[in-house]
């Protein structure tokens, strides 16, 4: 049949028009709309959709949609007529008013359901546009209308991707750039109020110059959800209500890169975000200088500076600590000075910048500045004062005294 409009389309439209005056059956049959809820930025197609009984041999109706959100880009037969009637008056477009006239197709071997008529639109700009179906008439093979219920439809148009942001717990350094194997990270989506609202998120894990998941039993961090997008394969963090994990955490001591973005229910795809990340579980390490006169058995007879150097390779060192004799807990600035004689102990450790804590160290520092005292016992013949040739002194006994280190 040709596009223009013969002798049989005429026929056929004066013959739907008689149709639509006459009296209407009342069995539950429909005619409908099938769409999308939520389209983006790419053409999408709506389905005038009849189910209907006794089988109908043709159908004609009007669209009516919002010309400014979307436009029509083609009309196409669907699967339950054998003709659809073009040219003429017939499937005319109006995307300036948002209108299809005249949609109208017919078959000789009538079918009870299936697609009467697939339109094509192409979304120009966001916003919500009904499609609204008017002069509906759908008769069958002796030229009775049968009455369908009419089920419209509406479409928002959402081109704007959501949002993804990344939480990241403690302990944490220089915002999340170093964490720890027990540092919590979230990842949290939105989409705009007046959108079409979150669909998914995914994520994925670069060490050792791997990405995980490698493949779909990588289980890392026991995330068991991982799906294959295109050729790559990622964890899902959130799906639509039915799959919410978290929180991420990095179980190695290495650097780490993660990636996330989400999805929208228009299919809006947020640009992929990509972040370093360094896990340090290691404490810092601590060392004790003093500097003093040395004596002897490991005692000192001066005044002894203690110097505390602390050293970490990844996070870096954040505070160093020390007490003398169980004494208050001092934060280390500068070199100290112990200065009273006896047995001293100094404890000290250090903490870095991912909150690794250093176990304690003891040092036992022994001062002893203070010479031994000497006495004796002397015995002598003269009273004191007295003195001849064959004076003579006794000395009974002679003896050294050291209180400290002895």
């Amino acid at each position: 049949m040709s596009d223009g409009l013969g002798k049989w389309e005429k026929i056929l439209f004066v013959f739907l028009f008689i149709i639509f005056i006459a009296s209407f059956s009342h069995a539950k049959n429909e005619i409908y709309a099938s769409s999308p809820d939520f389209v983006s930025t790419l053409p999408f197609e709506v389905a005038i959709k009849i189910n209907a009984s006794p089988p109908p041999q043709a159908a004609q109706c009007n669209v009516l949609f919002n010309a400014s959100i979307i436009q029509v880009v083609n009309i196409s037969n669907g699967d339950m007529f054998e003709h659809l009637i073009r040219g003429g008056n017939f499937s005319k477009v109006d995307n300036i008013n948002g209108s299809i006239k005249n949609i109208v197709a017919y078959s000789f071997s009538p079918a009870s359901n299936g697609t009467f008529v697939v339109i094509t639109f192409m979304p120009i700009k966001e916003g919500l546009s009904y499609i609204n179906m008017t002069n509906v008439i759908i008769a069958d093979t002796n030229a009775t209308a049968i009455h369908a219920d009419i089920k419209n439809a509406s479409i928002y148009v959402d081109k704007t991707a959501p949002s993804t942001t990344k939480a990241i717990g403690n302990p944490e350094y220089k915002n999340g750039t170093w964490v720890r194997s027990a540092t919590p990270i979230w990842l949290n989506a939105s989409d705009g109020a007046n959108e079409s609202g979150l669909n998914a998120t995914y994520y994925r894990i670069w060490y050792n110059n791997v990405w995980h998941p490698a493949n779909s039993t990588d289980y890392y961090g026991g995330n068991h959800n991982i799906t294959l997008i295109g050729s790559t394969y990622w964890y899902v963090y959130y799906k639509n209500g039915s799959i919410s994990f978290g929180p991420i955490y990095f179980t190695e001591e290495c650097h780490h890169k993660l990636q996330f973005y989400s999805i929208d229910n228009a299919g809006n795809n947020e640009n992929v975000t990509t972040q370093d990340h360094y896990v340090d579980d290691t404490p810092p390490e601590t060392d004790l200088l003093p500097n003093g006169t040395a004596g002897n058995n490991g005692w000192y007879v001066s005044n002894v500076t203690i110097t505390l150097n602390a050293v970490d390779s990844d996070s870096g060192v954040n505070s160093t600590y020390y007490s003398i004799d169980g004494g208050a807990e001092i934060k280390y600035t500068n070199p100290f000075t112990v200065s009273n004689d006896g047995d001293h102990t100094i404890q000290y450790y250090s903490t870095d910048n991912a909150g690794n804590i250093e176990t304690a160290h003891s040092f036992e520092l022994k001062i002893d500045k203070t010479a031994p005292s000497t006495i004796s016992d002397l015995h002598s013949d003269h009273a004191i004062g007295e003195y001849s040739d064959d004076n003579t002194i006794e000395v009974g006994w002679i003896a050294s005294v050291d209180a400290t280190s002895g």
